[in-house]
């Protein structure tokens, strides 16, 4: 019976954080300056939820706020905080994902990039990760604020990176290539 009202618990904060995030003028509107109260006290805390889809959504929901500019750095360096675990930690793919993109869609907000300055090896490799495992394009266009925001310290990377990005692109094109059969073979079977 616990079990059950944990899950259905779960659903019920997931589904409010869902609404939410697809009704951000609302939100704006009416929360406008009590916005990282709301984010620290009712979000920030599902992202370490026992329940992966509400961890996901957590992340969706501040990536959704990307240009809201915050001004307490101690939550934006808790979330920094968040993201990165989460990216480099969580067992679930989806939040892995997630979290990646709440990561590069934070980058605008103060002291972000010192906080990551030290780890950019892991992020790269970590994004590259994510694009083997997901192929969406999402994960390319995060991995490409991260290299814009740290141009110099990617230099280094930079032989690495266009080794991964043509394997990729060359995966990429063969499973087109490989899809555009199938579809030619049901089309001749109809």
């Amino acid at each position: 019976h616990l079990i059950y009202n944990n899950i259905n618990c779960c659903l019920r904060k997931e589904s409010i954080l869902y609404l939410l995030k697809n009704n951000r003028t609302i939100i704006m509107k009416y929360l406008k300056n009590d916005f990282e109260i709301f984010i620290e006290k009712i979000v920030f805390p599902e992202l370490n939820s026992s329940c992966a889809f509400l961890r996901q959504q957590a992340c969706a929901f501040i990536k959704i706020f990307k240009n809201y500019k915050y001004t307490n750095n101690s939550l934006v360096e808790s979330l920094t905080k968040s993201f990165s675990y989460l990216m480099r930690n969580d067992p679930i793919l989806p939040v892995r994902f997630e979290s990646a993109m709440a990561l590069s869609s934070f980058m605008n907000q103060n002291n972000v990039k010192e906080l990551l300055k030290g780890n950019i090896l892991t992020l790269l490799e970590i994004y590259l990760k994510l694009m083997e495992e997901t192929d969406l394009e999402e994960i390319m266009d995060s991995l490409q604020e991260i290299v814009k925001n740290f141009t110099e310290e990617c230099k280094i990377y930079i032989v690495q990176l266009s080794e991964y990005l043509i394997k990729y692109f060359k995966k990429l094109v063969k499973n087109i290539i490989i899809r555009k059969k199938k579809k030619m073979k049901w089309m001749i079977f109809l």
